[in-house]
């Protein structure tokens, strides 16, 4: 099946995982919910609590997306706590952890180094060398928009092994559609091998 693992449309009836923000009320299902680095606030202890009350319905599958960032305002200890809170509620829940991540990829790997529960980079679009440490670490990498046009990205996308990436068109307008037409040429694959293949993995994440 075409599954979009991590985006922002308004639709009921669209199929993939809908990023729900803290506070918002609009969510289709599935979903995953998370304290994004960017709006972490000083109070961010209280908005980790409709996080945590949000994460435990069942329509809720994955927790994120939540991370590091070092564009982000707030410090880096600080958001270094608002992610380990994120990783608690999910090995409590057993469900997946969805990643952002900017220029401090060395730290997440660290951080998330002991985790059993799927975890996944969200919007992967960095070095082969950083791609290569992450699987190595047990990390999936999401792939989005960036993937039509980059070209060294798409030379790591095509490399990867079958069991390591799903894609998501976050909030590009991108039809997720379109994306799974240009992964497939690039692994020199048929479409609905390429599904074969990214519906293991979600099987393997999600334990569908």
């Amino acid at each position: 099946m075409i599954f979009d693992f991590h985006h922002h449309h308004k639709s009921f009836i669209y199929r993939g995982i809908y990023n729900r923000g803290v506070g918002e009320f609009f969510s289709s299902s599935p979903y995953s919910i998370g304290l994004h680095p960017h709006d972490i606030k000083q109070n961010w202890k209280k908005q980790m609590k409709q996080v945590y009350e949000i994460s435990k319905q069942n329509t809720c599958i994955a927790l994120g997306e939540c991370g590091l960032d070092a564009l982000a305002p707030t410090s880096n200890g600080e958001q270094i706590k608002v992610f380990e809170a994120h990783i608690t509620q999910a090995e409590a829940l057993k469900k997946p952890i969805i990643i952002h991540c900017v220029r401090r990829h060395h730290e997440v790997m660290n951080i998330c180094k002991d985790l059993c529960i799927p975890k996944i980079i969200h919007g992967f679009n960095k070095k082969d060398r950083i791609a290569e440490l992450l699987l190595s670490h047990g990390f999936y990498l999401s792939f989005g928009a960036s993937l039509m046009n980059s070209i060294s990205l798409q030379t790591i996308f095509k490399n990867l092994p079958e069991e390591s990436f799903v894609l998501e068109t976050d909030t590009a307008h991108l039809d997720i559609q379109i994306l799974y037409e240009k992964a497939a040429q690039l692994r020199g694959v048929s479409v609905g091998d390429l599904e074969y293949m990214i519906d293991n993995n979600l099987k393997n994440i999600f334990g569908w």
